[in-house]
C-alpha cells in the first residue's frame, strides 16, 4: 500500500507535460476565484477573499478531469501521467454530475452545520445547541462521505446517478477491501483538513489552495479509483448486480 501511495503522490508530476496539466487545474480554480471575488465587490463593496472551498465546489471541469483519472484506474488502467485537458464540455458534465452525487451525500450534514451556525450568530442560550449541532453535522458529514467515493465507482459502472445512492451495495463493495478503502479515506479527509487550513491563511490562502486541490484531486482520485476497482472486481463481489461478475 505504501509504495502504491507513494507512486500516486508522483503521479501529478510525471511526464514533460504536467507543468501545464498543474497550471490549467489551479488555473480553473483561480478564475473562478476570481469570477466569485469580482461579483462579491460589486454587490457588497467587499471582494469576498476565502471563497477558495466554495470555487474548488464549483469547478465542474476540475471534478470532471478527477473523475477522468478515477475512471481510468478504476478499468485497472497503468499510472503513467495525467492526461491532457481536452474534452471540455464532457469535463463539465461530467464534473456537474459528480456534484450532484456530492450535494446528495452532504445535504444533511450541510444543513446541520447552517443551521448551527446560525444559532451561533443569534448566541444567548442558543450557543450550546450550535455547538452541538456544528460538532454533529460535521461527524455525519465523515461518517456519510465515507460511501462517497464508491458510489462515484458505481455510477461509472452502471451510468445511473441513482447507482451511487444505494447502501448496502456500497457497503458491499467496500468490505471487500475494508483496510485500503479505510486507509485512503482517512487521507482524504487529512488533505481535506490541511486545504482548509491553507485556506483560511488570509490573502495566500485563496492563491495557494487552488493549487494544492488539484494536487489532492489528482493523487485521490487514482488511489480510489484503484480500490474500489479492486473491490468491486473482488470474488466476494461477484453476487451483486453490475459488479463484474453474474448478477443474483
Amino acid at each position: 500500500m505504501r509504495a502504491r501511495v507513494q507512486e500516486a503522490l508522483a503521479l501529478p508530476f510525471a511526464g514533460k507535460g504536467w507543468p501545464q496539466r498543474f497550471l490549467i487545474g489551479a488555473g480553473t480554480t483561480l478564475a473562478i476565484e476570481a469570477m466569485f471575488a469580482g461579483l462579491g465587490y460589486l454587490a457588497s463593496g467587499e471582494a469576498g477573499i476565502g471563497i477558495a472551498p466554495v470555487a474548488i465546489a464549483v469547478n465542474f471541469p476540475l471534478l470532471g478531469y478527477a473523475l477522468k483519472v478515477f475512471r481510468a484506474a478504476l478499468a485497472g488502467e497503468p499510472r503513467g501521467e495525467l492526461p491532457a485537458w481536452e474534452g471540455w464540455p464532457e469535463l463539465t458534465i461530467r464534473g456537474l454530475a459528480v456534484a450532484l452525487i456530492g450535494l446528495g451525500y452532504s445535504l444533511v450534514p450541510l444543513v446541520m452545520v447552517l443551521a448551527g451556525l446560525n444559532f451561533l450568530v443569534r448566541g444567548g442560550l442558543l450557543f450550546s445547541m450550535a455547538a452541538a449541532l456544528i460538532v454533529l453535522g460535521l461527524v455525519a458529514a465523515i461518517s456519510v462521505l465515507f460511501f462517497l467515493p464508491m458510489g462515484i465507482a458505481r455510477y461509472l459502472a452502471e451510468q445511473r446517478i441513482e447507482a451511487a445512492f444505494r447502501p448496502a451495495a456500497l457497503w458491499a463493495a467496500i468490505a471487500a477491501a475494508p483496510g485500503e478503502y479505510v486507509t485512503v479515506y482517512a487521507g482524504a479527509v487529512a488533505a481535506f483538513v490541511v486545504s482548509g487550513v491553507v485556506a483560511s491563511v488570509p490573502f495566500a490562502g485563496p492563491l495557494l489552495t487552488p493549487f494544492l486541490a488539484f494536487f489532492f484531486f489528482a493523487v485521490q482520485a487514482r488511489l480510489f479509483g484503484e480500490v474500489c476497482g479492486r473491490a468491486l472486481h473482488a470474488p466476494a463481489r461477484r453476487d451483486v448486480p453490475g459488479a463484474g461478475g453474474p448478477s443474483a
